[in-house]
């Protein structure tokens, strides 16, 4: 298991008290706004310098979550940057059934977050009633492809 570490980012006070307020309109975290504004800050700054009269804020970078895929009762821990759904019997995880396409699902990671994408089969990926064609992966959700069911973890 991996601990936290701790990190300090410079704000100018200003930008710390708008990005605060935005982040509780919003209902995120003002980590997740920082480094955004942060890097544009230090773009639009006179010669890239960050002005003297600045605030610190400890920053926290969480261990990574891995995300799971539960299938016929059966884990996949996926690790990859791409894991292939279908009939194919080169997928990632293969599926039965005259509704699923040879790549009937993608699910990709980057940047700590996962989506789920339908390339375009015909008889769609389906969440919560819906089709849709690009989905991020959110704890809980559970995706339908044909007559099956995946549910998405993060552990």
């Amino acid at each position: 298991m991996s601990v936290p570490t701790t990190r300090t980012l410079t704000l100018p006070e200003e930008l710390h008290a708008r990005l605060l307020a935005l982040a509780q309109q919003r209902g995120t975290s003002l980590e997740a706004l920082v480094l955004l504004a942060l890097a544009n800050y230090v773009a639009d700054a006179e010669d890239g310098e960050v002005p003297r009269a600045c605030l610190s804020i400890p920053m926290t970078e969480a261990p990574a979550q891995r995300l799971t895929l539960r299938y016929r009762n059966v884990e996949h821990v996926l690790t990859a940057s791409r894991f292939r759904i279908g009939s194919d019997p080169n997928s990632d995880l293969v599926l039965d059934g005259d509704d699923v396409a040879p790549t009937h699902a993608l699910v990709e990671q980057f940047a700590g977050r996962a989506f789920i994408t339908d390339p375009g089969s015909q008889a769609g990926v389906w969440w919560r009633g819906q089709r849709i064609e690009r989905k991020a992966v959110m704890d809980g959700d559970v995706i339908r492809i044909g007559a099956h069911e995946l549910s998405f973890r993060r552990r």
